[in-house]
């Protein structure tokens, strides 16, 4: 019995979001099993399904067909409960951006059946069967479905560069999906998904950053950076200094911030390229985001800074103090120093994802300009003493665009007073 358990990947939880499944009763094949199509991609000639259910579902004896041709399993072939696996004609499939496993005709028990399916990218229609009855189905672009119990309303979109995911619920209408771009997390919101942690929360401009500089400077081995905009000579004399000793550091950048013009800090991030450091540089052309508008740093595995302000000179100027709302030093902000190794895996994988050069929107800083003249960084200036409280606390992550305002509309609407 070939068993695709092994074949699964964790699933990849990203940096201040978390899933919240919506519970649907899935459809239920003659033989008790809940399969379900779950996504699908016709540029990638590729098909997902999901198993919903509480057990390890079987697909032997299940066809997949566009009404024209089809894919039989023979042998079989069991997903287990909560997963879902691709499959694909194409060997060389990419589809769906390494959400699921694929399986391509051919292997485990995948076979051609009568016909040919081939998914058209204008429109077609997709049935999950078994015993010549529909079990699950759903159309897309300028095909319909007639029937009436398997199909309501308009097809689905399609759209090239995206694939269409099912949203959790199962309506057989078109609502139950939506274009998902490959590398854009589609991560849920979940108030129960909580990571224990300390928790040192500051302010800007009163700290002058040094709970950033002091958490940087116990990196020993690596240091993983996303920020919006990083204009500080000093962080960067840090993280040089940090390559030095042997700790790997890796920055990534939004491409294109809105009034800065990058060019002028090139400079200054190629100095930290020279001493052996990352930069990568997001967005600008087709990308996944609008902006890269997060600004979070993964220290060693085990520690998080996540903050509202860019680090820029004056943010980050070292010198703590009492401020008010006239003082013209820094932004009015806050960030947080998150010490929880479950946290910081959370926000790493989302760092992972979105510096993946795959996806198209991510490249280096060198290839953006060539050539660069790195300038000469002063050595770095440790800042003031900071002395601030840690607080044990419960940490529940959400992230924008998945799901902020789900987060934000449960909180409002959770408060009593």
């Amino acid at each position: 019995m070939q068993d695709v358990e092994d074949r699964m990947r964790p699933a990849c939880i990203m940096i201040a979001a978390v899933l919240l499944a919506v519970a649907v009763l899935p459809p239920v094949c003659a033989e008790g099993q809940p399969l379900r199509i779950a996504a699908f991609d016709p540029f990638q000639e590729a098909i997902a399904i999901q198993n919903p259910g509480g057990a390890a579902a079987d697909l032997k004896g299940f066809t997949i067909s566009d009404g024209e041709g089809s894919w039989e399993f023979t042998g079989s072939l069991r997903i287990p409960a909560g997963e879902t696996v691709a499959f694909s004609s194409n060997p060389d499939c990419k589809a769906f951006g390494g959400r699921f496993p694929i399986v391509t005709l051919g292997e485990d028990g995948l076979r051609k059946g009568k016909g040919s399916l081939i998914l058209s990218n204008t429109g077609d229609q997709i049935y999950l069967t078994k015993s010549g009855k529909a079990v699950d189905s759903v159309c897309y672009g300028n095909k319909s479905i007639d029937d009436a119990s398997q199909w309501s309303g308009p097809p689905a979109h399609v759209k090239k560069g995206y694939y269409a995911l099912r949203t959790g619920g199962d309506t057989d209408t078109a609502e139950d999906w939506y274009l998902c771009r490959p590398g854009v997390t589609e991560f849920r919101f979940d108030p129960h998904r909580q990571y224990d942690a300390v928790v040192t929360p500051f302010l800007f401009p009163d700290s002058g950053g040094a709970p950033i500089y002091s958490a940087l400077v116990s990196a020993q081995e690596k240091v993983e950076i996303c920020l919006y905009h990083l204009g500080s000579r000093n962080v960067i004399a840090l993280l040089c200094g940090l390559e030095d000793r042997g700790v790997d550091v890796t920055l990534l950048l939004e491409a294109e911030p809105l009034g800065i013009d990058v060019i002028d800090y090139v400079p200054m991030l190629a100095a930290l390229t020279a001493h052996g450091g990352e930069v990568l540089l997001i967005g600008g052309g087709d990308d996944r985001y609008s902006y890269m508008h997060a600004k979070y740093a993964i220290i060693d595995g085990k520690t998080t800074i996540v903050t509202s302000e860019n680090w820029t000179r004056d943010n980050m100027n070292g010198s703590p103090r009492q401020c008010s709302y006239e003082d013209d030093v820094g932004n009015r902000g806050w960030g947080a120093v998150v010490e929880s190794r479950e946290f910081a895996l959370f926000a790493e994988q989302v760092f992972l994802n979105d510096s993946d050069p795959g996806y198209g929107d991510v490249r280096p800083l060198q290839k953006e300009y060539p050539n660069p003249r790195p300038y000469v960084i002063p050595a770095f200036v440790p800042p003031s003493e900071c002395i601030l409280e840690g607080y044990e606390a419960r940490v529940v992550p959400f992230l924008s665009p998945d799901s902020s305002m789900d987060a934000e509309t449960y909180y409002m609407e959770s408060s009593v007073e």
